[in-house]
């Protein structure tokens, strides 16, 4: 009888030794905030299982999408395509291959600056066409009405943007001024309503 448990005691320890450990996967960083244009990031993920990855969303990708159980780092690279439109957020998730664990990076990446979302928006385009600092040929498209009461916008001597209202319109402009004195070889300003 004591050989019995004696062999069942030499079993048991064999079979715990032999047991994987907890799963367990992280990655570093965990999110980031940028900005609209396209980049690269870097992640460093720890997993004591084989992993695969994938993105939520059709603007990030990650390579490579798959690893092994390691007890040191793996590396791989997320791309992020640039922005055209509003802010938005993805995320890639990596899982373990047996389902056990998951874990996520997240992107929240910033609206397209070539947006005009409001008054204040409008404002900094026009004086940035006058100080040189908005790049002319981009074209910059409303997205919602602008109410001007109590606003005077800048005057723009000479307008060579590129500038479309997208059927938006301009409410309570009471300035004497036009947005441009002369509208410039190339310069367009296009499908705005003014509403007064």
């Amino acid at each position: 009888m004591k050989k019995i448990f004696s062999i069942l005691a030499v079993a048991a320890a064999l079979f715990s030794c032999d047991k994987l450990p907890e799963a367990a996967i992280s990655v570093t960083p965990e999110s980031i905030t940028l900005e609209s244009s396209s980049t690269t990031i870097p992640l460093t993920i720890y997993s004591n299982r084989d992993w695969t990855a994938e993105a939520d969303c059709d603007w990030l990708s990650i390579s490579p999408a798959e690893g092994y159980a390691l007890e040191a780092a793996a590396y791989a690279t997320v791309t992020v395509n640039a922005n055209t439109g509003d802010s938005r957020e993805g995320k890639i998730l990596i899982k373990a291959v047996d389902g056990s664990k998951v874990a996520e990076f997240t992107v929240l990446q910033s609206q397209s600056k070539t947006f005009i979302t409001s008054v204040q928006d409008l404002v900094s385009y026009l004086e940035g066409l006058n100080d040189g600092t908005v790049d002319a040929s981009e074209l910059y498209t409303f997205v919602a009405d602008m109410d001007l009461a109590g606003i005077t916008l800048p005057r723009v001597p000479v307008f060579n943007g590129q500038l479309s209202g997208n059927g938006h319109s301009i409410k309570n402009w009471t300035s004497s001024h036009a947005i441009a004195d002369t509208l410039a070889t190339g310069g367009l300003i296009s499908d705005i309503v003014i509403d007064k």
